[in-house]
Formats: C-alpha cells, structure tokens, sequence
C-alpha cells in the first residue's frame, strides 16, 4: 500500500496540468487522467444517462497502471448547489453523510462512473461555490476533490444537465440554463468545462435533454 501511494503521489493528471499542479502541489504524470468536468445526468428507466459516464486513470510515471487504488470524489463544496443522487446504479459506492463517492481501480487502473444528480437552479439559486472552467486549457476552480489512496490528486468542475432536481432533462431545464447565460457565468451550466457559457454547452444540453437518456431525475438526493 504505501509502495501504491507514493505511486500515485508522484502525480496523476488530465488535459489542463497546470490547473491541478496549482490545487495539488504534485508533479503530474502525462499519461494519468481525471476529468476536468464531472456532468451529472437522469436515468431512464434506472439506467444512468451515458452521458455522464467518465473514467479516473491511475498511471505511474512509467506510464503503468496502479491497479487497486482507492478513489473517492469528494463534493462536499459543490453543496448547497450540487446535488447528488442517494441511490447511485453505476458507482460503486456512495455515501452519503460525508457526500462522497468511492471506486477502486481495476487492472488497468481505471475506474469508471456516472454519477446521478441535479443542481438546485430552480429558483435562479447562485451556485454555492465558484467554480470556474478547467478544459481546454482555462484556469479554474472546481468543487470536486480528487483523492488517490487519501492523496489529493486534483479539483474538478461539477456542471448538471437537471437543472431543477425534477422531470429529468427537458425544456424547463433548458431554459434555467439559459437564464444562467444570460446572468454571466454558473459553473454547473458549463459543461464543456471552458470557463464560458456559450452555444457548445447548449449543444450538449439540447443532446442530453432530446437523447432520452435522461427522463426521470433522482428519487432522494444526499444533500
């Protein structure tokens, strides 16, 4: 184990490297990977939207997977904004009380989720955290920590495509995004994660709200 955390403490990346070196503290490796963004979606029919689905790769600095690290995604500073589903059909494990959610990776490092929830902008609610883009190279701020074996290893945006906590994904949640463009910048409305609310994130959200993949919304959410 403590061979596997220095491992890992040596460095684990994504696209924007500088962005997590500034949160982490830690060299970053080229060939690990969490995501800059994390999209939350709906289930139809209790299957989790695949648009949400997104991987965490362990990578060494060889290049070599670190198979049975522990992950946990940490979302207690996206609160009160971000929601999170209690009931998670393809993590494998959430919690709840500490507003977390956990996985192991496998041999090839890699751990996958899609993870379930909505963000309170039903009444025009500003987010609870600043968070800002991180892909593409933007500067940012998310509120999703990262940690490896108990190793923070970087910060991730959170962007909901059911912006209403209710009805899965539709035109109501369409036009609250709208009414969040209009107002400047909310990070869970930025889900190309580029630091902007502009015509690429309505693309996406036009895709997940026509795509059926999204119908209904959680049933209980932890927070």
């Amino acid at each position: 184990m403590i061979t596997k955390l220095l491992m890992v403490a040596f460095g684990l990346a994504f696209a924007a490297p500088s962005a997590l070196s500034a949160v982490a503290g830690i060299p970053l490796p080229p060939c690990a990977r969490i995501p800059c963004v994390i999209r939350l979606v709906g289930l139809t029919n209790g299957v989790p939207d695949p648009a949400g689905r997104f991987q965490v790769d362990m990578k060494d600095n060889a290049c070599q997977p670190v198979q049975g690290v522990s992950i946990v995604i940490d979302f207690n500073d996206c609160a009160p904004d971000i929601r999170l589903c209690a009931s998670q059909p393809e993590v494998p494990n959430v919690d709840c009380s500490s507003h977390e959610v956990h996985g192991v990776a496998d041999a090839n490092g890699t751990v996958t989720f899609t993870i379930v929830g909505a963000a309170n902008n039903s009444t025009g609610n500003a987010p609870g955290y600043a968070g800002r883009g991180l892909c593409q190279g933007a500067p940012g701020t998310g509120c999703a920590k990262i940690y490896a074996d108990g190793v923070l290893v970087g910060v991730s945006l959170v962007a909901a495509y059911d912006q209403n906590l209710s009805g899965g994904v539709n035109p109501a949640d369409i036009a609250l995004w709208l009414g969040d463009s209009f107002a400047g910048y909310h990070g869970r409305s930025d889900f190309d994660g580029d630091d902007a609310l502009t015509p690429a994130d309505l693309s996406r959200l036009l895709q997940v709200a026509l795509g059926a993949g999204s119908t209904t919304s959680c049933g209980a959410y932890c927070f």
